[in-house]
């Protein structure tokens, strides 16, 4: 649709209510502030209109933003938020939360990812995505599936360009196991993940089975963290059925602890690129 927010637009608008919301200013004040209506101020702060630099910087001397780094990276988002992503193109094969995903992960300065059985989609070869997506996703057939491996593809590039992510990635031993498509499949699947974890901005770290009870026994999740000081991280957790986003303190904090502590009780890089080795020789 054309008149849909991006995902830009949504954080701008979260961003600005939590704002408000913390310098105690009614949507009313607000509204008053710029001359019109408060349903603007309800559009505006549910990313449903854009937003106009004059009124965003009169909203931002109202809520007491003077940050020098926070304030300038409000409105570069803002100018940013009506440029449509890449992913735009792929909105027939692609449901919404997939394509917000994406979004914020186009903007992300830092991803954490845990995994449970499967390879992180941004660390998977064209083969082992084709498997995975013609297996576990709904698909009408073998060119929607391939457009989809395009989108992994795509995702991916985000790794080599000028200013890369930081991408912090746990996978069970699980998800090395898990023979997905077939034998040569997996084993060039985990022969990626070695070369890949040699990148400066990738970590990548096997959580064994002897690890036992941990934190990320209730599934897989992400944490998505942004490079301007004071923009909310957020976390993303899904299964078949459903997406669900964190953005409130608590929850993120929950999820940040989990990690690092993931992080302290999985294998070393090293002794992961050694059970990536091993299970290479393993499989049959």
């Amino acid at each position: 649709m054309a008149n849909e927010p991006t995902v830009r637009q949504r954080r701008l608008g979260a961003e600005l209510r939590r704002l408000r919301e913390e310098s105690k200013v009614s949507a009313e004040q607000v509204a008053a502030r710029l001359d019109c209506h408060i349903s603007k101020i309800s559009r505006i702060e549910l990313g449903q209109s854009p937003t106009r630099r004059l009124d965003l910087e009169a909203m931002l001397d109202l809520y007491g933003v003077t940050d020098e780094h926070r304030r300038p990276a409000l409105l570069k988002l803002a100018r940013s938020a009506k440029t449509k992503g890449w992913w735009q193109s792929y909105t027939d094969v692609i449901p919404p939360a997939y394509a917000d995903f994406i979004g914020l992960e186009a903007d992300a300065a830092r991803i954490d990812s845990f995994e449970t059985m499967l390879v992180p989609g941004l660390l998977q070869t064209p083969d082992y995505a084709r498997a995975v997506i013609t297996e576990a996703w709904e698909t009408e057939g073998p060119e929607q599936v391939e457009r989809l491996v395009e989108v992994r593809r795509l995702r991916q590039e985000l790794l080599d360009r000028e200013e890369p992510f930081e991408l912090k990635a746990i996978i069970c031993e699980s998800a090395l196991r898990q023979c997905i498509g077939s034998t040569e499949t997996m084993r060039a699947q985990l022969q990626h993940l070695v070369e890949v974890e040699r990148r400066p901005n990738v970590t990548l770290q096997v959580l064994p089975y002897s690890a036992g009870a941990h934190p990320g026994l209730n599934g897989p999740f992400t944490v998505l963290g942004f490079a301007q000081d004071g923009d909310a991280d957020v976390v993303l957790t899904e299964n078949l059925a459903s997406s669900l986003y964190f953005e409130d303190k608590r929850e993120l904090h929950r999820f940040q602890w989990a990690f690092d502590r993931l992080t302290a009780i999985a294998a070393s890089p090293r002794a992961s690129v050694s059970l990536l080795k091993t299970a290479i020789k393993e499989l049959t």
